[in-house]
């Protein structure tokens, strides 16, 4: 998993990638920090990315887009899970 555009995660975690049942990866958008900033697509999330993509290797975007609001001071971030089955890993990321 990438960040662009000034983007960081704020950790790393590991995730295991299982092939058994060639189950889709999902993320999914938790929250986002501070409130003043909206989510304009809710009807995305959670973004899926299938299973051929992830095992392929392939570099896959799942863009969520995020409206800044002009008052907020605050560094923004946002928190998703990456899920796969029953598997989750929860991260977070700043702007």
């Amino acid at each position: 998993m990438t960040a662009s555009l000034g983007m960081e995660f704020c950790q790393n975690k590991p995730f295991v990638f299982v092939k058994e049942g060639e189950l889709p990866l999902q993320l999914v958008l938790s929250k986002i920090v501070p409130k003043e900033w909206t989510y304009i697509t809710p009807d995305d999330n959670p973004k899926t990315i299938s299973y051929k993509s992830v095992a392929d290797d392939k570099d896959t975007s799942c863009p969520f887009a995020l409206e800044k609001s002009p008052s907020s001071e605050r560094k923004p971030y946002c928190i998703f899970k990456i899920v796969q089955g029953n598997e989750s890993v929860e991260l977070s990321m700043r702007f």
